[in-house]
């Protein structure tokens, strides 16, 4: 019976390169062994040397997936998964992405992961709830977290041009307020945006915002009067006493 062909992924970190088990050398051992246990025909070892696993963009990881797709290989072992990535929606994009759907074997030694069995596949899924899980309560929070905010009065989201935040709260830019004036102005007075645009030292871009900004209107949807109660001595009624400059 032909033996399934294997490719091999080892990394390592310049962080982590002294340290005992990892280095690059104990895990190309580990994968050797691993493939004459289990029977695998190893093509290649393919090894990224003191990099980061933050992204898949790495040399030695995109020869491997290629490797892969060229059907140079049958299965990727790796000493431990994250060597491929630290990263579980990366992981589990190579995996259900690449990997299952062109029927390519996962074996990891040290989780004793092998995706041509039912647990392997089990463990697959769990990682995948568990990352689902964990990315539905970063979302919670980060409403709830925005929703705080907002009931506080702070300022969330994007600010608009000729607005600023000052002390969490959203106020009028004055700076900016008399850049939009002057550009609307020389619009008036026939000029051409790429004109306005080199005379004020700003983007074409900015200065279409400038000459289509309608403060007033802006200032009606960014900012509302802020009511504060007042007692009125004269006749011991609450009174209420309007000032602007509170965000919506």
């Amino acid at each position: 019976m032909e033996k399934i062909k294997a490719v091999a992924y080892c990394r390592v970190s310049t962080e982590e390169q002294a340290k005992e088990g990892i280095s690059l050398d104990n895990q190309q051992d580990k994968v050797r062994a691993y493939a004459t246990v289990k029977d695998l025909d190893l093509v290649d070892i393919v090894i990224d040397a003191g990099v980061s696993a933050k992204d898949l963009k790495r040399e030695g990881l995109q020869r491997v997936l290629s490797m892969l797709q060229s059907k140079e290989a049958e299965a990727l072992i790796v000493f431990k998964l994250d060597r491929m990535t630290r990263s579980t929606k990366d992981l589990l994009t190579l995996v259900y992405d690449v990997l299952i759907p062109q029927n390519i074997a996962l074996h990891s030694i040290s989780e004793t992961l092998d995706t041509t069995n039912a647990n392997g596949r089990f463990f697959l899924t769990m990682l995948g709830a568990m990352a689902t899980w964990e990315r539905e309560i970063i979302i919670e929070r980060t409403k709830e977290a925005m929703r705080h905010k907002k009931s506080v009065g702070e300022w969330c989201g994007r600010i608009p041009y000729g607005f600023k935040v000052d002390g969490k709260r959203l106020a009028e830019d004055q700076d900016q307020r008399i850049l939009i004036q002057k550009a609307k102005r020389m619009r008036r007075n026939g000029k051409t945006v790429r004109a306005i645009a080199k005379e004020l030292n700003v983007s074409v871009g900015l200065v279409h915002r400038l000459v289509m900004a309608n403060c007033r209107s802006q200032k009606r949807r960014y900012l509302k009067p802020r009511i504060s109660k007042k007692h009125n001595k004269s006749n011991g009624l609450v009174g209420l006493d309007v000032q602007e400059g509170t965000p919506l």
